[in-house]
């Protein structure tokens, strides 16, 4: 694709749901419909990369946001001052984040804009990522992470950008776009728990129990029985991904003892929510990344409705939860993309989510 002097190019970037169940920081896949977007315009200033602002319905979260801690203007910065040069196109790149994915929400919020303004770099840059090195843009999609939460994991990362279900260890990685009729119905109560506040509760769990233990042989023997139980579902899961056993990957995800034991006291309602999303046809249902937004999966989209109101009826048990956003998606396999218009990928996507039209329409 070629550009000229103010030209006009819009990307998205989906929510993805990462560790899945058990599989702390080393698995994800893509969800569709929700998602943050970045706006490019094509300037005179050759060489010169400018971030504009942030706009949007949830701008206001990152307005006292410096440049260098913002996800998108970081990954953009990153890519361009790689490329640029060798490419020296006769052109500049002005920047505009729209915001529109509530941060600390559990679904890749800070992934999403850094995967936005990437597909935008890349594309204006003319690089071919569909050939490149996997482990090239992974780390250069995770500054996204870094700036936001200190540590380059690519569970949300990685999927938002490629699609798919995604595999990922530090030395093997593997996409799967095979998984067919898996619906993720994912609700999102009106609080914030950030990346960086829920991996310290999972640290501070292990401590807890496992070094600082009154009885350190006792303690030894449950974190090898620990090592044994998330080793053998990991295994379990990665296997039902590759089989494409819907049913197993959704019982698998519902075994999530460790993570939840250490963020569930984050989040009102948490076991009763749970349990209500399986009493109306949920396979499983754990957190959704760091929380605080819940997923369940199910195979059937009538399901799902009824899954989503009855998990909503239950966040709000007892007043403590006001109002929810709720999102139905299936497994999206494209990932981010250029897309036309803001206005049409958001009509697009209108049915199957509250994320953009307030949290009050549980219909």
């Amino acid at each position: 694709m070629t550009f000229n002097i103010n030209d006009t190019i819009f990307s998205f970037a989906p929510a993805s749901v990462a560790n899945v169940g058990p599989c702390y920081d080393i698995m994800g896949y893509c969800l569709d419909y929700v998602g943050d977007f970045v706006e490019g315009k094509i300037t005179s200033e050759k060489g010169k990369l400018r971030f504009k602002n942030v706009e949007g319905p949830n701008n206001y979260a990152l307005r006292n946001v410096q440049n260098n801690e913002n996800a998108a203007y970081a990954v953009a910065d990153s890519i361009w001052n790689k490329y640029w040069n060798s490419k020296d196109h006769p052109f500049g790149l002005e920047l505009t984040l729209h915001k529109y994915m509530p941060v600390s929400s559990g679904l890749g919020s800070s992934a999403a804009s850094g995967v936005a303004a990437g597909k935008i770099v890349y594309e204006v840059l003319n690089i071919n990522t569909s050939n490149s090195d996997f482990t090239k843009i992974s780390n250069q999609l995770m500054v996204a992470e870094e700036v936001t939460s200190g540590t380059k994991h690519p569970d949300n990362v990685v999927p938002s950008f490629f699609g798919g279900f995604w595999i990922m260890l530090h030395d093997y990685t593997e996409n799967f776009k095979n998984i067919n009729n898996l619906y993720s119905v994912i609700i999102k109560p009106n609080i914030e728990i950030s990346t960086e506040d829920a991996r310290k509760e999972v640290r501070e769990t292990i401590i807890k129990k496992y070094i600082c233990g009154p009885d350190q042989e006792v303690a030894s023997v449950e974190i090898l029985d620990l090592i044994q139980t998330q080793s053998g579902l990991a295994l379990k899961m990665a296997s039902a991904v590759k089989d494409n056993d819907v049913l197993k990957i959704g019982k698998t995800l519902d075994k999530n003892e460790m993570l939840e034991t250490a963020r569930s006291k984050l989040i009102p309602n948490f076991k009763l929510v749970k349990e209500s999303a399986k009493k109306a046809g949920a396979i499983g249902c754990s957190i959704s990344g760091a929380g605080p937004s819940l997923v369940a999966i199910t195979k059937s989209m009538e399901k799902a409705h009824d899954i989503k109101n009855a998990m909503i009826e239950s966040f709000k048990a007892g007043g403590l939860i006001k109002e929810c956003n709720w999102l139905i998606s299936p497994i999206n396999n494209d990932g981010a993309k250029i897309v036309r218009s803001i206005e049409e990928e958001i009509h697009r996507g209108k049915r199957y989510h509250n994320f953009y039209n307030g949290v009050n329409d549980n219909e």
